[in-house]
């Protein structure tokens, strides 16, 4: 059996404003440099040589017929800013400016594909699904809740697709999650003994499904669906020196995926991806 060995690397820059603690505010939407290239347009649609399309749509899968690995790596460099300040009290001599609190970060994802046989396919994704860290470079007057947070959400999905016949196939996967938060107001300086500082950890479980509809040669659909997971974090958190909790915890609801996408073959050298 043969392998095919890809590996891809994109270079992103994004602008990104810091609002409400939304799941939309920490997802990583770049799961694969090929689709980086097409803005995901037929990403959850079979046809495609990246494996990364299970992705979006487990049963894509079935469209592989041999051993392969996808390997992608995605680095990106945001630029947030914060601005604001308190509404009443005295003067301070805290800037009310953040500065850039975004982090540079490096988010690999890697796919691996095995057809057991011309209908049955198994395969399994590592991806950086959410994540997300700000860290503000000196004293401003936000930096009282938070100067550096981090955020990483891990998951693994085991998948298996099944081929019925020419035109549909189907598949399920497992979303296995864990996920790490830390956040520190003044980890070090004068303000260090007034610091608060908590860490949590959780696992999440969640499914993925999808279907492929191929009527023609050159028509190709793919509806795939990646449920929400809840995050039941929990952790410590401490307030030197007169408070330390040990009994830390919270919920992160994260949203669903749901794509839907075709790909129409034009001629032998121009696909139309939607």
């Amino acid at each position: 059996m043969m392998m095919k060995l890809r590996t891809a690397l994109a270079l992103t820059t994004s602008l990104a404003a810091l609002g409400a603690a939304q799941a939309g505010g920490i997802i990583n939407s770049s799961q694969s440099s090929v689709f980086n290239g097409t803005a995901y347009a037929g990403a959850a649609a079979p046809g495609s040589s990246s494996a990364a399309t299970m992705f979006m749509n487990p049963a894509t899968m079935t469209s592989f017929t041999r051993f392969t690995i996808d390997s992608n790596y995605t680095f990106g460099m945001p630029q947030t800013k914060i601005n604001g300040g308190f509404n009443a009290g005295p003067p301070t001599a805290f800037s009310r400016s953040s500065g850039d609190v975004g982090m540079d970060y490096f988010v690999p994802a890697t796919y691996v594909i095995y057809p057991v046989n011309d209908r049955l396919v198994l395969g399994v994704s590592l991806n950086t699904t959410y994540g997300n860290t700000t860290k503000a470079p000196g004293f401003w007057q936000g930096s009282f809740l938070a100067a550096t947070s981090k955020m990483r959400i891990t998951t693994l999905t085991p998948s298996v697709a099944y081929r019925i016949n020419d035109m549909w196939s189907v598949g399920v996967g497992l979303q296995v999650q864990y996920a790490s938060a830390r956040q520190f107001a003044f980890p070090s300086g004068p303000l260090a003994s007034a610091a608060g500082i908590s860490s949590a950890d959780g696992w999440g479980f969640g499914f993925t499904a999808g279907v492929t509809f191929t009527p023609t040669k050159t028509t190709q659909i793919g509806l795939g669906w990646r449920s929400f997971v809840d995050q039941n974090l929990s952790g410590t958190t401490v307030f030197p020196p007169a408070l330390t909790s040990s009994n830390s915890k919270g919920k992160l609801n994260l949203p669903n995926r749901i794509n839907l996408s075709l790909r129409q073959t034009l001629s032998e050298k121009f696909d139309l991806l939607a």
